[in-house]
């Protein structure tokens, strides 16, 4: 468990990315954010 995450963005598109700053050893947690466009 952490307290920390770091938020990856590259683009308003594209999906972001959300990890925690630490991990254990033989674990990897990733995390999607996608984006979402609504017309109005």
């Amino acid at each position: 468990d952490t307290t920390e995450i770091k938020v990856e963005l590259s683009t308003p598109t594209k999906a972001g990315i959300i990890k925690p700053t630490e991990q254990a050893e033989n674990e990897e947690l990733l995390m999607l954010v996608m984006p979402l466009m609504l017309n109005n």
